[in-house]
């Protein structure tokens, strides 16, 4: 996550008050609820109008360090968790409506989520959620999926540009249980097994995976898994995770 702060104009004049101040440089309607505001974006929490305080914003602005506003930007991999996060919310909601099948799985979210809503069945399989949240994180997924144990196959183009293939190491060859005992996953490290075609994402959260395959349970549990009951002693064989 990364911030981007935009700054007023610097104040040249000689005025000691912040509303005179602060129309000077185009603010229009400096009201104390507008100072609120800004008093917070500069480190002012408390902002009631006190002297102290507003010859503190004046002092910044004739020096054009007063934050107008701050943008702040997710990352790949924050997008891609918070897409997940908010799926899985949606999937437990709808959850009656969908099946394991790959035939009547949506390429996007948005369109699973209109079909659902018109209380149409919609199909998931596990490498479902993981490729709606590459799409919505601005990452072409077409043909993305683990291929019995591994990800060669798919790790090219965007796929390659933002994550890195992790194919040796300690992580390699535990189970999920061993991996996060010992602090190995990262959130959002895209994982396949051993011999399997099998995708699945780590949640950050105990052994809580994304996965839209037959582990999960949606109507109960949306799409996370819990892998201390599923695959419990299957073990890991490649890992993407994010470079950001």
């Amino acid at each position: 996550m990364s911030e981007k702060k935009e700054y007023y104009k610097k104040y040249t004049g000689k005025s000691n008050s912040i509303v005179d101040a602060l129309k000077a440089v185009g603010v229009k309607a400096p009201t104390k609820e507008y100072r609120t505001i800004v008093a917070f974006l500069n480190g002012i929490k408390s902002y009631s109008g006190t002297a102290a305080q507003n010859t503190a914003l004046l002092d910044k602005l004739k020096t054009g360090k007063l934050i107008k506003s701050i943008n702040v930007e997710f990352d790949y991999r924050e997008k891609f968790i918070g897409m997940l996060q908010r799926y899985d919310s949606v999937i437990k909601k709808y959850g009656g409506l969908i099946h394991y099948s790959s035939e009547d799985a949506e390429p996007t979210f948005a369109k699973a989520k209109a079909r659902l809503e018109k209380g149409k069945k919609t199909g998931l399989i596990c490498v479902t959620p993981c490729r709606w949240a590459m799409k919505d994180a601005g990452i072409n997924p077409n043909g993305f999926y683990g291929k019995d144990g591994s990800f060669k196959d798919c790790y090219k183009d965007d796929i390659k540009k933002h994550l890195k293939r992790i194919t040796t190491g300690s992580v390699i060859g535990k189970t999920i249980e061993k991996a996060v005992k010992n602090k190995l996953l990262t959130p959002g490290d895209i994982i396949t097994f051993k011999s399997m075609t099998h995708t699945f994402v780590y949640s950050g959260d105990r052994c809580i995976m994304y996965d839209g395959g037959h582990a999960a349970d949606y109507p109960k549990t949306g799409i996370k898994a819990d892998y201390t009951k599923y695959y419990s002693k299957n073990k890991i064989s490649e890992v993407l995770r994010w470079k950001d």
